[in-house]
């Protein structure tokens, strides 16, 4: 589970509140005002207030999902060991961003043909970019995400050219009062449908930096725990410099400087061995 401090657990902890009363407040207002609408335009109401309506369910599960994971005591917040559930954001997105695509194609009042043909079609790619996000989402490794997020930008990218250039001569038909509206309308929805793998896409770099610090931070700690194995225990004295120790003491007993010399050259004989093989042992130092 991702460590965060008490603040940051605050933050989202509140986003989802803020969330929760304007998609409350939102879907109330959407089926009280569908009797004040043309006819022609309350079944577009009717999925405005789906809509928001289901973004409001799945914004409560997602904030007792996110206050399971975390427990805070006497100011301190630590995780709990519950997984926080990153599914129901995908579950959100596949009703939603379906029916936003829908709703505008129910605004427009196409004819027949179209009207039958592209709710299907746009509902149909919306709900596909969105489950082939999801298991990039999950997957561990960096190439089996960027793999999915590709996948996802094929019928992300048959999204935008429709609302970009598929539905031009039906926004000109409309009549002058609501062309604007409309405009708007599909605008809103083409940047709602870009944020979705720009999002993922964002989450995928994120998880890729802090990959490679955990990585770095591993070798560190790594490096630092041979150096101080190696400091430890070259402070320990092996064979050889007892073996260098005796000899002086030996040659200081009998008081002879011939004797005396040759066991100051065995002690710098001594200790160039020892040294030599401690490096030996643990890898050259700290390197």
């Amino acid at each position: 589970m991702l460590q965060i401090t008490l603040a940051q657990y605050d933050l989202v902890y509140n986003a989802f509140s803020f969330t929760i009363a304007v998609m409350g407040a939102a879907t109330l207002f959407f089926i009280l005002s569908r009797s004040q609408v043309a006819p022609a335009y309350r079944t577009a109401l009717a999925v405005t207030a789906l809509v928001t309506g289901i973004a409001l369910y799945h914004c409560v599960r997602i904030a007792s999902s996110w206050e399971s994971a975390y427990a805070v005591v006497d100011g301190t917040i630590s995780a709990t060991g519950v997984k926080f559930n990153d599914a129901y954001r995908y579950v959100d997105w596949l009703l939603t961003v379906s029916l936003l695509l829908v709703e505008l194609i129910l605004v427009m009042r196409l004819s027949p043909s179209e009207f039958a043909r592209k709710p299907v079609k746009l509902g149909a790619l919306a709900a596909l970019m969105v489950a082939l996000g999801y298991p990039g989402e999950i997957a561990a490794d960096s190439s089996t995400r960027w793999l999915w997020w590709s996948l996802s930008m094929i019928p992300f990218l048959i999204i935008v050219y429709d609302l970009s250039v598929g539905l031009k001569t039906a926004i000109v038909a409309q009549p002058e009062a609501a062309r604007g509206l409309i405009k708007s309308a599909r605008t809103l929805d083409h940047r709602v449908v870009v944020l979705l793998p720009r999002g993922i896409r964002v989450a995928n770099a994120g998880r890729d930096r802090r990959k490679r610090h955990d990585r770095r931070a591993s070798g560190l700690h790594d490096r630092g725990y041979r150096c101080q194995g190696w400091l430890r225990r070259a402070d320990l004295p092996d064979r050889g410099t007892k073996v260098a120790t005796r000899r002086v003491r030996s040659g200081v007993t009998q008081r002879n400087g011939d004797e005396l010399v040759g066991a100051s050259e065995s002690v710098a004989s001594g200790m160039t061995i020892d040294r030599r093989r401690r490096q030996s042992r643990f890898g050259g130092g700290c390197s």
